[in-house]
């Protein structure tokens, strides 16, 4: 065995308790409170996040549509949710990313709503037209 580089200390690192109570499995000088290098299982995760249910409040200002269109084709990511390229650099941070996840989702169930009222008004419209176009071929 050889002494990891930055504590000295030898060993397989099965597990490490370092001195600031930072734990590591795999790994010898953990930087956060519980460092794994290698794979989790486990049947569930809880991370305490932010909710999102302020998106359905009244008042809420929903983004315009074709000006979220253009930010997130020029971003190339969902508002709010870190790049691509951040989080191959310094991974995701789970529990923002998926609240930001969660916001968005929420927010897609609006614009939802509203091209449901708008098909639903044309539907309508229509459906009047049809009726007067039918009314002016009778009176011929």
């Amino acid at each position: 065995m050889e002494a990891h580089q930055s504590t000295g200390v030898s060993g397989n690192y099965f597990l490490f308790l370092a001195d600031n109570g930072n734990v590591g499995i795999g790994c010898g000088n953990p930087q956060y409170k519980l460092e794994v290098d290698g794979t989790i299982r486990c049947k569930e995760v809880r991370v305490k996040i932010q909710g999102c249910d302020f998106v359905f409040e009244k008042g809420y200002s929903l983004m315009d549509l074709e000006k979220r269109k253009k930010k997130v084709l020029e971003e190339k990511h969902l508002p709010e949710i870190d790049a691509g390229v951040e989080m191959e650099k310094e991974g995701a941070a789970f529990g923002k990313n998926f609240s930001a996840l969660l916001k968005n989702v929420e927010e897609h169930e609006l614009y939802l709503y509203q091209l449901y009222e708008k098909i639903q008004a044309l539907e309508k419209e229509n459906k009047a037209l049809r009726n007067e176009i039918e009314k002016i071929k009778q009176e011929k």
